[in-house]
């Protein structure tokens, strides 16, 4: 996959990014993701994720779907300053890309890994576009505990310790990823 077709998959989210920094840094780390963390299905499990995010691009549904989900609840916490909310978007954007691993082929085993799988392709881009550090920390640290309680032990903390916009990652994550939240209206009628 080309990197214009990377971005293009994007587009709509790349477009919501006003700071031309924190865009071309997300595109930057779009350079250290294979193909197969566009192309993979978002759920390893199939347990929790609507039936549109199990096929073909469905990581990329899915984390269009978080970038929705986070500017809801942005506007609900208050939280809709230019810089958080392309600090917010460049995230979710990013959150499970490495979903499975960043080798030639895909990996089963990243389940709780994945969110520090990604800390080397953001480092990566930082060493190129040298964003603000605090906007750069701030970036990396949503992705790397956009699992919540599920993050992985080494970097786990309690929820009471997220940052607003880590929180607002991981309710995002959690919204886009349930299946059953928002039911067909003959759901409801049954």
């Amino acid at each position: 996959m080309k990197q214009s077709e990377k971005v293009a998959l994007f587009k709509s989210e790349l477009k919501m990014i006003r700071n031309e920094d924190i865009k071309r840094f997300v595109e930057e780390v779009f350079k250290y993701i294979p193909e197969h963390g566009f192309t993979t299905t978002a759920s390893t499990s199939m347990k929790y994720h609507p039936k549109d995010e199990r096929g073909h691009l469905g990581n990329v549904v899915h984390s269009k779907k978080v970038v929705r989900w986070a500017h809801i609840y942005a506007e609900a916490f208050g939280a809709t300053d230019s810089l958080r909310l392309d600090i917010l978007t460049a995230s979710c954007v990013l959150h499970d890309l490495g979903r499975r691993g960043l080798g030639d082929k895909p990996s089963p085993h990243t389940l709780r890994e994945h969110a520090s799988i990604m800390t080397g392709p953001l480092e990566k881009a930082q060493a190129e576009v040298k964003l603000d550090i605090r906007v750069f920390n701030s970036i990396k640290d949503c992705v790397r505990h956009h699992n919540g309680k599920w993050t992985e032990k080494e970097i786990r903390k309690p929820l009471s310790e997220y940052t607003r916009l880590e929180l607002l990652v991981h309710l995002a994550d959690m919204a886009a990823s349930r299946m059953y939240l928002i039911p067909s209206g003959k759901e409801l009628m049954e």
